[in-house]
């Protein structure tokens, strides 16, 4: 099929159309300055930085900062062993705390023991949500206990237990992420006390860009006017980053990070399917989802908030989920995902998000260009295709270009939204306004407000993450923000090109693909003030980070890197 395409008239045509339109713009002044700042960046000091980190092995990871930090966590985890051997010992009897950990009757008795507990506390208080908090906390503590990897796929369906926390059980909903956080944290101690053998503290190169980036936002908590409200600006910020580290310890090999990757793309698929039918039936939606000249039947969201975050989900999902059909032995698991590959474009169009539009071009986009660059001509053809046949599609997104939406853009819009970031950035250009203080769900919760050229402006949602965490933190923010946005990008990159294993590059190029199509989405949209996808985000984050540790630890290649 894809030899018919490139050898099809359409396509040697285009192609033709291509290759003078590329000479023309070579021989034009605008092309030969571009050409010109491309040689002046390469001879520069970040450009050398730039190609220095693409041409060698990436050294943190091996560096003396990462071993002590390792053999610290290594000591604390034995001493904590040791600790809980002594008390296993005097108390039960018991050669050590793994042993105990492994014994049947044990688990039984204490199950026993806290079943009778949470019972008599249900009498108690009367409250059968108690007793069914118990039963699902035992639950879990026999499944996360006897497998810790079950905990990140738990984290996978993240949309779907924060969905039952806001519907049945209210009253955790603002909080259950945090307590899994811990409940992760303290597995994966658990883990290194337990299981002694296996590695304790992995180590990869996005950790130092993390790390960087949240001790520079730590100072930069300084200038916030208020304190207590910069704390909760930079939690916002810094907390779902915390899954990165947690996810990347609690990963033990290939097969959990191909379940993690299934479980994550069924469940988006699922929400898909629901998207579709929500289409069907018309399901309602307020009016400001559209603008009153737009003529749209209804713009879906299945189970989320919003329709742009939905969109968001269905980009990320989706190059992950064709990676995971090529890669499939089954024909059977072939056709599933491949089937919710079809429903997840389906979810995606019918959601009618600009914004998710152009992050998926973008998705598709370095799919096609790690992949395979011949490509590049069929998916621009496709693409022309959709606009030609589909007309929701192409209206939806000519309508950006229309009087009419500029002038709703400029009175309550976009347009104008920006406008006025940009206007508070030149009177705060540094470090900005502060942390939480404009332009984000802190701002919003807690009803600020700034003065902008005399006039008093009520916060609002910037449509612009990078614009807000400009507002914000300045400058100086915003720059260190792109930098680790790059730094997930070249490392995700470097990590492909590295990577032998014919599958595992598939699922990377796959992650690549989704991570930056959710990095441009965050152009029109503050996707990361969403916890589900920044938590989403930064898990396959340490997916990549997973399997870069498989290529170069599991399989012995750390003897290639320098010290």
């Amino acid at each position: 099929m894809r030899l018919w395409i490139e050898t099809s008239f359409l396509c040697r045509a285009f192609n033709s159309i291509f290759k003078f339109w590329a000479g023309i713009w070579e021989n034009s002044r605008t092309g030969q300055a571009a050409g010109q700042i491309r040689h002046i960046w390469g001879y520069s000091h970040f450009g050398k930085m730039g190609s220095y980190y693409s041409t060698n092995e990436p050294y943190f990871s091996f560096s003396v900062l990462c071993k002590n930090a390792e053999k610290m966590i290594t000591v604390c985890l034995k001493k904590i062993g040791a600790c809980l051997d002594w008390i296993v010992k005097k108390l039960f009897r018991m050669d050590d705390f793994p042993a105990f950990m492994s014994a049947g009757r044990v688990r039984y008795r204490l199950s026993a023991l806290w079943l009778i507990a949470v019972s008599g506390g249900c009498l108690v208080l009367r409250s059968r949500l108690l007793f069914l908090l118990g039963l699902a906390v035992l639950a879990a503590l026999w499944i996360f206990l006897s497998n810790y990897e079950a905990a990140t796929y738990v984290l996978a369906l993240y949309a779907l237990v924060d969905f039952v926390f806001r519907t049945y059980i209210a009253g955790l909903a603002s909080i259950w992420d945090e307590l899994f956080l811990i409940a992760m944290a303290g597995l994966w101690m658990y883990k290194g006390v337990r299981y002694r053998r296996e590695e304790q503290c992995k180590q990869a190169p996005l950790d130092a860009s993390i790390w960087i980036f949240i001790g520079i936002f730590v100072i930069l908590l300084l200038f916030s006017p208020v304190l207590s409200i910069g704390i909760e600006g930079l939690r916002a910020i810094v907390q779902y980053m915390i899954w990165y580290f947690l996810v990347l310890q609690l990963l033990k090999d290939q097969r959990s990070v191909n379940i993690l990757l299934a479980v994550f793309v069924c469940l988006a698929g699922c929400l898909a399917i629901h998207g579709i039918y929500q289409y069907v039936v018309g399901v309602e939606m307020p009016e400001g989802w559209v603008s009153g000249s737009e003529v749209i039947r209804t713009r879906v969201y299945s189970i989320l908030s919003s329709p742009n975050i939905f969109g968001s989900l269905n980009l990320m999902a989706l190059p992950i989920s064709y990676s995971l059909a090529r890669t499939a032995k089954r024909n059977r698991v072939k056709a599933i995902y491949y089937l919710l590959c079809v429903f997840m474009l389906g979810a995606l169009a019918f959601t009618y998000s600009r914004g998710a539009w152009l992050g998926a071009v973008c998705a598709v986009g370095i799919y096609v260009l790690v992949k395979n660059k011949k490509l590049v001509v069929p998916a621009i053809m496709l693409g022309i295709l959709v606009l030609i046949f589909v007309p929701g599609i192409r209206n939806r997104l000519l309508f950006m270009f229309s009087s009419t939406y500029l002038a709703s853009s400029m009175k309550a819009g976009r347009l104008i939204r920006w406008l006025t970031a940009l206007e508070i950035l030149k009177e705060h250009p540094l470090t900005g306004l502060g942390l939480g203080q404009f332009g984000g769900a802190v701002a919003m919760n807690n009803g600020l407000s700034t003065l902008v050229n005399g006039e008093v402006v009520k916060t609002y949602y910037m449509d612009n993450y990078y614009l807000k965490i400009a507002v914000e933190a300045g400058i100086i923010g915003l720059i260190v923000f792109l930098w680790l946005m790059y730094q997930v990008v070249m490392v995700s990159l470097k990590t492909i090109g590295m990577t032998t294993d014919v599958k595992m590059k598939e699922w990377e190029i796959g992650i690549l693909a989704g991570l930056s199509g959710v990095i441009f989405h965050n152009l029109v949209e503050n996707v990361f003030e969403v916890p589900l996808m920044t938590s989403m985000f930064w898990m396959l984050a340490a997916v990549m980070m997973q399997l870069w540790y498989l290529n170069y630890k599991k399989e012995g290649n750390e003897g290639n890197v320098k010290n």
